[in-house]
């Protein structure tokens, strides 16, 4: 699975993380929203042990977004 995530509250990123990423709002304007890959996320994710470069802060999100769009 390969894919951007177009973010669902944020305006706009901070020029930190888009200096860190390259990560744009225009590069993500077109992609999908988190609730419309989570089951293909999950799918793919199954019982499989996940290595984050930056794990605090990534599982944050996910949990966060997990929560925020009602899913399990």
């Amino acid at each position: 699975m390969d894919t951007l995530i177009r973010p669902s509250k944020r305006k706009r990123f901070s020029s930190a993380a888009t200096d860190i990423h390259g990560i744009t709002m225009k590069s993500v304007q077109n992609a999908p929203a988190f609730r419309e890959v989570y089951p293909e996320f999950k799918k793919a994710i199954g019982k499989k042990v996940m290595l984050i470069y930056n794990a605090p802060f990534d599982a944050r999100l996910i949990e966060q977004t997990v929560d925020q769009d009602g899913f399990e």
